[in-house]
């Protein structure tokens, strides 16, 4: 690639379940310390510390596996392919990075910006439109790295409203806010994200995150209804009954909360408020595989670029995932709103037909293998990752905060500087479980 890109502007991205123990029925009410909603990344890690403090904890999670938005699948392909967070970003800040080399999981850098290459309108861009792409990015990141800056809340589409267009502008702006589209985030969610290099395990992330939490006591296909914290302690309503509890730790995704599929009582009207304004991005992950691997003219694990000026499609392609010979393709925002209106099958349809048109026919071979998660409609996300609405730039640290002293939120729309990842989820969960007496 001929242009220097923040990949962690592009990247933001990426679960099996554990054999139990014997566990007491949720038809009697148990006292305990603390009941854990949610065995994702927060949830495991916050219920994890708390019984390193030996205090008695539940952990309940509504669907059958561990791990939330990282999942890996292992069935696909015959070998890992990461549905939900993938990149291990921020690698010095990353937890999961010192926990993975410390057991023994192969991790290693993605190939430099350079490598990547961007194909407009069916052809690689020439010199001069790489040039021309570097140039304008530069000034959209000036842009928005003022605005923040000066800490104006405002949208990243109005941070950038002076710059001279281009038509390679959605393609950049595309690059630079991922999951949601340029009016719909605030630029303050763009400058407080922290920065570092992207990792990649070829074992999976899912698979790491599983591995973490192993250990972890799970009450699986536990769906929570209510929490009442009406009184001393806290009281968890949920399909297999109730518990009574002195804390509650709450790790839903900002989604599930947005659409109240969890009552709280009394109501928390205010932070109700807040989670409206911090909405769910929408990004969908295709993996595709051929009878001939070589699919793509990029390196492993390089990113290919095809932009369609015509249609205004921009999907992000990396070739042979960890080796695999699985190719990855990436949409966001209103694109990835219209393939989950698609539906799985539509969406690996579209997918490949973009493709298609990109290289040719010939020189696509026969499909043999694909599989997509369609996180906007898994009702137990209802998203990808939080996204802060202009307005609510500054608002996540609100979220994390404790109501009453028992009830407590944790997750990585929580996070302040390391949200939108799965080590913001489970760093949010152990800061909120060592707070917990």
């Amino acid at each position: 690639m001929k242009y220097n890109m923040t990949r962690r502007r592009l990247l933001v991205a990426g679960l099996a379940g554990v054999a139990l123990p014997f566990i007491p029925k949720l038809g009697h009410a148990a006292d305990v310390d603390v009941v854990v909603v949610g065995a994702g990344a927060a949830g495991l890690a916050a219920a994890k510390t708390l019984r390193k403090k030996g205090l008695n904890v539940r952990l309940l999670e509504a669907s059958e596996r561990i791990g939330g938005r990282a999942l890996t699948d292992m069935a696909s392909f015959n070998a890992p392919f990461d549905l939900g967070c993938t990149f291990l970003h921020q690698a010095q800040l990353n937890p999961y990075v010192k926990y993975a080399r410390q057991n023994n999981f192969a991790i290693g850098p993605l190939p430099d910006d350079e490598n990547e290459i961007i194909f407009i309108d069916g052809k690689e861009a020439s010199e001069r439109e790489y040039a021309a792409i570097s140039r304008q990015y530069e000034k959209f990141e000036k842009a928005i790295t003022r605005a923040g800056d000066q800490r104006r809340d405002i949208s990243v589409a109005k941070a950038v409203s002076l710059v001279r267009r281009t038509k390679y502008d959605k393609m950049i702006l595309r690059w630079l806010v991922n999951g949601v589209e340029p009016e719909e985030i605030s630029v303050l969610d763009w400058w407080n994200e922290a920065n570092g290099k992207d990792l990649f395990s070829p074992a999976g992330y899912g698979t790491i995150v599983q591995h973490y939490g192993a250990s972890v006591p799970v009450e699986f296909n536990t769906s929570v209804a209510e929490i009442d914290w009406s009184k001393s302690g806290v009281t968890v309503h949920s399909n297999k009954g109730t518990i009574s509890a002195r804390h509650c730790v709450v790790t839903v995704s900002n989604g599930v909360l947005a659409a109240e599929r969890i009552k709280f009582s009394p109501p928390l009207k205010s932070r109700q408020a807040l989670i409206n304004g911090i909405k769910m991005a929408s990004y969908v992950t295709i993996g595709l595989k051929f009878e001939n691997k070589n699919v793509l003219p990029t390196l492993k694990n390089s990113w290919f670029h095809i932009i369609d000026t015509q249609n205004d499609t921009n999907i992000a392609w990396m070739g042979d995932v960890g080796g695999s010979g699985v190719v990855r393709a990436n949409m966001h925002g209103n694109a990835a709103r219209e393939l989950e209106r698609l539906g799985e099958k539509g969406a690996i349809d579209h997918a490949l037909g973009e493709l298609r048109n990109a290289l040719g026919k010939d020189s696509v071979p026969e499909l043999m293998a694909s599989k997509t998660k369609l996180w906007g409609k898994d009702e137990n996300y209802l998203g990808a990752w939080s996204a802060t609405s202009p307005g609510f730039g500054n608002k996540r640290k609100l979220l994390k905060k404790s109501v009453a002293k028992r009830l407590h939120f944790a997750g990585e729309a929580c996070h302040t500087s390391l949200f939108a990842s799965c080590h913001g989820a489970m760093v949010s969960g152990i800061n909120v479980a060592k707070k917990i007496r």
